[in-house]
């Protein structure tokens, strides 16, 4: 039996035990101008994720149980939609979730609304689902290490997942059915040499350097990142805590359709 739910025209299943499909819900923020560059949005977290990142900022919602009925948090996003122009599905690990995440988006698109998805690619399945209805706008795919290493940093190799998933995203972006997709890659000191790898895996990719924060370990520089993206010869946006998110494009900062060389000079000569 199907039911007709008042927020989007496609029916929704019901669980086994005969109650309305549910999201084991991880938290929500109201409005957010950070998840989506460019765009206010509100950001919606989902709890359960496999893998066990020691640096995850969100350890609580590895784990833990708090059900809600889909139109619950439907009704938390439409809350917000006289500010917002999208939703972004975070975790924990949404993807992990199909059925609710699938039923979120179509809820989220029937709004008017963008969907985004922040994902560490391990279940691919849920993102070719996605795709297929065309029921996302803009994939941030984590990539976090090199193909070889994942074994031994998670002790289970989900590669075959994450280039699924990479696969996936990269044909739709090309057709056009994923109209926003990024590479986003956490950089650790002493990681560094990981980045050309997952480089040469991501070209024509929009791709991401993000500054790993881990107790004890001094975070790499702005300045560090640019010799990277330097070396492998290549546009990033570069995020880092001191200067936010900007685009470097070989020795030059493009903020908000601006140059500026003065802050990587300046780096430099430190």
């Amino acid at each position: 039996m199907f039911l007709q739910d008042r927020f989007y025209k496609t029916p929704h299943p019901r669980y086994n035990d005969g109650g309305f499909l549910k999201a084991n819900f991880g938290g929500f923020i109201p409005l957010s101008t950070v998840d989506w560059r460019g765009r206010a949005v509100c950001t919606i977290f989902l709890r359960g994720c496999p893998v066990r990142c020691h640096y995850c900022q969100n350890v609580a919602l590895q784990e833990g149980r708090d059900e809600r009925d889909i139109e619950e948090i439907l009704a938390m996003i439409r809350d917000t939609t006289l500010l917002t122009t999208g939703a972004v599905f975070s975790g924990g690990e949404a993807t992990m979730q199909k059925e609710a995440l699938v039923a979120l988006a179509r809820g989220v698109q029937e709004m008017g609304l963008g969907v985004g998805l922040q994902t560490n690619g391990v279940f691919p399945g849920t993102i070719r689902a996605l795709l297929a209805e065309r029921l996302a706008d803009k994939i941030s795919l984590d990539i976090k290490t090199r193909w070889s290493h994942y074994r031994n940093l998670f002790k289970v190799d989900y590669a075959d997942r994450v280039k699924e998933s990479l696969a996936l995203c990269i044909e739709a972006h090309k057709t056009g059915v994923l109209p926003e997709f990024e590479v986003v890659v956490t950089v650790f000191r002493g990681c560094e040499d990981d980045i050309p790898y997952i480089s040469k895996e991501t070209e024509g990719v929009d791709l991401v350097l993000q500054q790993g924060i881990v107790r004890g370990v001094s975070p790499l520089t702005f300045g560090e990142f640019s010799e990277i993206a330097d070396r492998i010869g290549r546009t990033v946006k570069i995020r880092t805590r001191e200067n936010g998110e900007v685009v470097y494009e070989g020795r030059r900062i493009v903020r908000g359709g601006s140059i500026d060389m003065s802050r990587i000079e300046q780096e430099r000569r430190i």
